[in-house]
């Protein structure tokens, strides 16, 4: 039954994209892994002060349900969620990831 039940919990750790840190990393404080990811704020992470952080965000003009063109906007968060997963890894944590549909 464990068997199972670990073979059940590491399908959903890949279904949801939770990533455990490489072995041998210490894990370091949370107010040494909060530094470290306020210190991501000033190596390149693209941000936009005037609209909050700047995620990849392409548009398309779609037709409505009344016939007229609207502006289909969507956004890419990978810009932002990848350096901070790398970060909380590279500290020692796990990163747990949301259900994608």
């Amino acid at each position: 039954m464990s068997r199972l039940r670990d073979g059940w919990g590491r399908y959903r750790d890949r279904r949801k994209g939770t990533k455990y840190p490489d072995s041998g990393v210490t894990s370091l404080s949370a107010q040494e892994v909060r530094a470290a990811l306020l210190a991501l704020n000033g190596t390149g992470l693209s941000r936009r002060w005037s609209r909050g952080p700047y995620v990849g965000r392409q548009w398309t003009y779609e037709k409505g349900p009344d016939g007229h063109r609207h502006k289909v906007v969507r956004f890419d968060s990978r810009h932002m969620r990848d350096p901070l997963r790398n970060t909380v890894l590279e500290a020692g944590w796990t990163w747990r990831g949301v259900l994608r549909l």
